[in-house]
């Protein structure tokens, strides 16, 4: 799939590639089309890809199983959420487990350490951005929204420089305008 950037063609407002192509709007931003389906040319298939569909197949089977024998799949989902916050933190160095972010969520006014806390930023992050998507697409602006959220609860003024001010706070309708 790189090699699919690695062959793009330009021209002033369309950008080409096997998967579709990027198009200039009349407001400054670029669109993705994507090229129709099947694509030409067609996918090769070898043992490796029939290798990794047959894991991904298997792997989805067992999800699916899983998932009919839980009395709310909500559950499950708000685990891999959690889940998901502790590991992606831990990227940025952020020491915390599973377990401490659970039990932040049931005694918030007990004494935590600060990496829990900003895992829980994550979590409250993830789901105001699965909230959001019921309500608007996923876009750019879409996405610094859930990033402002990481930040301790909302949107922050951006300088001149695209970094985030952490000491002024914007109103989501102004913050919205400064994109």
């Amino acid at each position: 799939m790189s090699s699919n950037f690695s062959e793009m063609k330009h021209t002033a407002s369309v950008t080409q590639t096997r998967a579709g192509q990027f198009v200039l709007q009349a407001t400054g931003f670029r669109a993705f089309l994507p090229a129709p389906l099947p694509p030409d040319p067609p996918i090769r298939r070898d043992q490796e890809i029939d290798a990794l569909l047959s894991a991904a197949d298997t792997n989805l089977g067992r999800l699916d199983g899983v998932a009919s024998i839980l009395p709310d799949p909500n559950l499950f989902v708000a685990m891999y959420v959690r889940y998901e916050a502790v590991l992606s933190s831990q990227i940025e160095n952020t020491q915390s487990t599973l377990e401490e972010v659970l039990q932040f969520e049931s005694e918030p006014d007990a004494d935590h350490p600060k990496d829990v806390e900003e895992v829980v930023n994550y979590v409250s992050a993830i789901n105001y951005g699965l909230q959001r998507l019921g309500e608007f697409p996923l876009s750019l602006r879409l996405i610094r929204e859930i990033h402002a959220e990481t930040n301790e609860g909302g949107p922050r003024q951006y300088s001149r420089s695209g970094r985030v001010s952490p000491h002024s706070k914007l109103d989501r309708s102004d913050w919205m305008h400064h994109q």
